[in-house]
């Protein structure tokens, strides 16, 4: 869950709040989980699930800052949206209702007692802090979102900043949906999140 909050920050602090992190959590949990048993590599279904936390961020995004949606309503929307279409998925395609069990699974490994996924966030997190204060990108998320206008008249490109910090959630939150299936769980159930 710290990745997520991570990447919600990055976002909030570039001017949005993302209230779809749930949704991008739990897609990137079941494509985790899948990849994870169909190649029984728990590395691989980890990249899966970020690289599909990142298709649904930047379409988020870019429904906030290209089309001019809400974004409580573009976050709850993806939220609802992913949400339906998984409990279709898991009926119509894998014949269950609520917990896919996956054969082949392959969790995360330990190192010191806790997974990879547990090192990656404590790791991040004073790298995140030290890089919203003091690195170029950093100025520019806060200038982003404290500032649009001002930070847009200056030549900064708020919209892109914007568009990638919702990839860089999307991306950590599908790892924090793979760090439940593969890492706590051992199952993918459709309300886990």
């Amino acid at each position: 869950m710290a990745l997520a909050a991570l990447g919600g920050l990055s976002h909030r602090i570039s001017g949005v709040v993302n209230i779809g992190l749930e949704g991008q959590m739990l897609a990137g949990a079941l494509v985790g989980a899948l990849v994870s048993g169909v190649t029984q590599n728990w590395f691989l279904g980890v990249l899966a699930a970020g690289g599909t936390g990142a298709v649904l961020g930047m379409l988020m995004s870019l429904c906030i800052t290209r089309l001019h949606a809400n974004e409580i309503i573009a976050g709850l929307g993806f939220t609802i949206v992913v949400t339906g279409l998984i409990r279709y998925l898991l009926r119509s395609v894998f014949g269950v209702s609520g917990t896919l069990r996956i054969a082949g699974l392959d969790p995360l490994p330990e190192f010191l007692g806790v997974d990879p996924l547990f090192w990656f966030a404590v790791v991040l997190v004073p790298i995140t802090t030290w890089a919203l204060k003091h690195t170029p990108v950093g100025l520019r998320l806060r200038a982003t979102g404290a500032g649009f206008d001002a930070a847009t008249a200056l030549g900064i490109r708020t919209n892109t900043i914007r568009d990638v910090a919702g990839i860089v959630a999307g991306v950590l939150a599908g790892f924090a949906g793979a760090h439940l299936v593969l890492g706590q769980v051992g199952l993918f159930n459709e309300d886990m999140v």
